[in-house]
């Protein structure tokens, strides 16, 4: 079972990960992860990216998140993902948030 959170928030389980990420991808289709740097731990991965996005009233998003990953069994079971809030205004304006 996957448990997700950002920046610490309230854990969110795999059907509200994937929402979150329909409704992202709705705001701004050409959504994308960029220049992604990777690392394996003991218990899974770290790993480093930029977010780009451009909204439909033209906002511009790009975003700098890391992400700490748990794997058990080849399969992800914990995502946290860290970023600047600040960075990420157009997202949360794009979802009315």
């Amino acid at each position: 079972t996957l448990r997700a959170s950002q920046n610490g928030g309230p854990a969110m389980d795999l059907d509200m990960v994937i929402g979150f990420a329909v409704a992202v991808k709705k705001a701004a289709p050409d959504f994308r992860y960029e220049e992604a740097i990777r690392s394996g731990t003991e218990t899974g991965f770290v790993e480093e990216h930029r977010v780009r996005a451009t909204f439909g009233q033209g906002a511009e998003l790009d975003l700098t998140v890391c992400i700490v990953g748990e794997v058990k069994d080849g399969k992800i079971t914990a995502l946290r993902e860290y970023f600047d809030p600040s960075g990420a205004a157009a997202l949360a304006e794009a979802l009315g948030r």
